[in-house]
């Protein structure tokens, strides 16, 4: 499979039974459906338009006008990213909209603010680290982890506009990053999320349902929705799990052993689109993000870092002609896991050892 190149960049090819791969994903008519012509210029004038109302009604200056102004009719590159990580290495979809119609970045920067305002929500393994050190787990609990089958693409869109709007209406802070109503912001979030075509080997698709990954906006669309879902799974289980804590589509829970399985399958029955794997405590560990998460005898939770079976250990050369506080920025971002993610002295010795080797 040949990745979308840019000027000055050069074009990556993949092993050749990846094109395949990408046909069958393609194939799936329940998330992409193909299409005769290219539907540039419909969604460019459908951009135009509404570009237009809103500066003859003053809400944006003619300056923000300009810039968000479609010059380019340039169609959106679809390929596949290797999950080398997992058995047959499935491909991740993704649609590259680096100089096409997209009006994205403004929206995510309207409504990153309402993302994580809930404890369930989780910015990063620090975050996770910080939360579950707090907790004890007694004998009758487990520690599992569970995951989104392919959340990006079966985010419901009208379902989550509705979800975005109320937050928008119930959330006056918006008014200081724009002066665009909720209204108006959830009209250009639709534009930017329904229009999801590309190309692929000179035949044009649009997908069913779902936000694309590589727009900006995606992962606060997938973040606000799944806010929304969860609440209402944990609201509606008689016996919730004492932690639930989420970072896009991997969440990690602390649950009685004896509700388990009807929580599972509570969660499974929530949203027809929305789906979860689980994977369970191996050896009393199991992994979240980069962090592996140890249960001593006691309940107590320890925290390293964790790598996949994938992991090579091939960072930046220190040979090579990057400049060199590239090369410092490597060895500092280690350092600064290892000392984040380590909850005890003997866990981050061991690391930095393996730091130092890399």
């Amino acid at each position: 499979m040949i990745l979308p190149a840019d000027k000055g960049r050069s074009t990556v090819i993949l092993n050749k039974t990846n094109y395949q791969k990408a046909k069958d994903l393609l194939s799936d008519t329940s998330t992409y459906k193909a299409i005769k012509k290219d539907p540039t210029p419909k969604y460019k004038n459908q951009l135009i338009d509404q570009l237009k109302t809103l500066k003859d009604e003053e809400v944006i200056s003619y300056q923000t006008y300009r810039q968000l102004y479609p010059t380019t009719s340039e169609v959106p590159k679809f390929y596949g990213l290797p999950k080398v990580h997992k058995p047959s290495c499935p491909l991740r979809p993704i649609v590259a909209s680096r100089g096409s119609i997209d009006t994205a970045k403004m929206v995510a920067n309207i409504l990153s603010p309402l993302v994580g305002k809930t404890d369930r929500h989780l910015n990063n393994s620090e975050d996770l680290v910080d939360k579950l050190s707090k907790f004890t787990l007694l004998d009758s609990e487990c520690l599992v982890s569970y995951d989104v089958t392919t959340l990006f693409t079966s985010i419901p869109v009208d379902e989550t506009l509705g979800i975005i709007k109320t937050l928008l209406m119930n959330d006056s802070t918006h008014e200081s990053r724009t002066d665009l109503s909720p209204q108006q912001i959830t009209d250009l979030l639709s534009t930017c999320l329904k229009p999801t075509y590309f190309v692929y080997e000179g035949n044009f698709y649009i997908q069913s349902e779902g936000a694309a990954m590589g727009s900006p906006v995606s992962p606060i669309i997938a973040n606000l929705f799944m806010e929304a879902f969860e609440e209402k799974a944990l609201s509606s289980f008689s016996n919730p799990p004492r932690y639930w804590g989420r970072y896009v589509d991997d969440t990690t829970v602390i649950i009685q052993k004896s509700d388990l399985d009807s929580f599972t399958a509570h969660l499974n029955s929530i949203h027809d689109a929305i789906k979860f794997t689980i994977e369970h405590e191996l050896n009393n560990r199991i992994a979240m993000l980069d962090t592996l998460i140890t249960r001593a005898p006691n309940g107590k939770l320890s925290f390293s870092v964790y790598r996949k079976s994938t992991h090579t250990d091939q960072y930046l050369s220190f040979a090579s002609h990057q400049p060199l506080e590239h090369k410092l920025g490597v060895i500092r971002t280690l350092t600064h896991r290892a000392e984040t993610l380590s909850s005890d002295q003997a866990s981050l010795d061991t690391e930095l050892q393996h730091v130092k080797r890399s």
